[in-house]
């Protein structure tokens, strides 16, 4: 129903979302995969194979965008509301991914 809460923080959460930058919106997308609920740059840079001070770099990003929160020094948490809503993403954007090009492919 418009107006609603709940359309309200979806609306807000895909604004923030849509704001960030392709590399970030993945990473965002990625981090329900890790088994905790926080995180550090070293998991996150594992989960990517690549170098920490880009995880970190990443990870400021959607600190910035309010998508994660710091826990503590050197770790990161999205709330369960947040880890929803990065589920969601990950299952449309990769559904849409997974689309046939053509339907003429057998």
């Amino acid at each position: 129903m418009p107006g609603d809460r709940a359309t309200a923080v979806r609306a807000s959460l895909d604004r923030s979302y849509e704001s960030l930058p392709a590399s970030a919106r993945r990473l965002f997308r990625l981090l329900p995969l890790l088994p905790d609920d926080d995180c550090t740059p070293e998991a996150v840079a594992a989960m990517l194979e690549g170098p920490p001070h880009e995880a970190e770099f990443l990870l400021e990003t959607i600190v910035a965008a309010h998508l994660v929160r710091r826990q503590a020094p050197g770790r990161l948490r999205a709330g369960p509301l947040l880890r929803l809503y990065a589920r969601e993403r990950l299952a449309d954007e990769e559904m849409s991914a997974a689309q046939p090009v053509s339907s003429s492919w057998r």
